[in-house]
């Protein structure tokens, strides 16, 4: 299973018996640490330490509005087409700190890299949904997405041998998906 429209809330408002606007709102807060030490010993007998901190923050921020057109089958379902605009904001930021101490003595340095995004899209959907009581319906759902995404990508990195490497990438992706059959259950007010 699945969530809708990918949303920690996801709130439905309807105009009519056939139609409604639901408004998704989706966030992802994620934060990570590492720390790696690495002991190296080389054919010449020289020795080094080396000791890597990584930290990685991960932020999406999306909101998705749909419009949704309602048909009764019977007395208890109905069937349901929709469309709507997605906007989604990604934020991603890998920090490392390096920390080498060897015969020739000791050195410090920081890298790391991060992407920005921002994407935005059309989808469709179709769904139907069975009242089991007057204000609770379980619903079954099927989808597809068309996105226009802008990413960024910048680096500042250092490879094993010391050589700092620091880059700025731009580029345009467009994508259409499929979306999983997802289940839910709605509760009216």
């Amino acid at each position: 299973m699945t969530n809708f429209q990918g949303a920690f809330f996801s709130g439905k408002y309807h105009l009519t018996d056939n139609s409604a606007f639901r408004l998704g709102v989706s966030i992802l807060l994620s934060s990570q640490e590492a720390n790696t030490n690495t002991h190296y010993i080389y054919p010449d007998t020289s020795f080094v330490k080396n000791f890597k901190e990584t930290n990685r923050v991960h932020n999406t921020i999306g909101f998705s509005l749909q419009y949704l057109y309602y048909k009764p089958i019977k007395n208890s379902i109905s069937m349901y087409l929709g469309g709507g605009l997605n906007y989604y904001f990604n934020f991603v930021n890998n920090d490392q700190k390096l920390s080498y101490n060897s015969t020739s003595g000791a050195d410090k340095t920081e890298a790391g890299d991060g992407e920005n995004s921002y994407s935005f899209g059309l989808n469709v959907l179709i769904g139907v949904e069975w009242f089991v009581r007057s204000n609770i319906g379980i619903i079954a759902e099927y989808g597809s997405e068309y996105r226009y995404s802008k990413i960024t990508y910048d680096s500042n990195l250092i490879d094993s041998y010391g050589k700092r490497t620091i880059s700025s990438d731009n580029y345009n992706e467009y994508s259409f998906s499929p979306s999983y059959v997802k289940f839910g259950i709605s509760i009216y007010f």
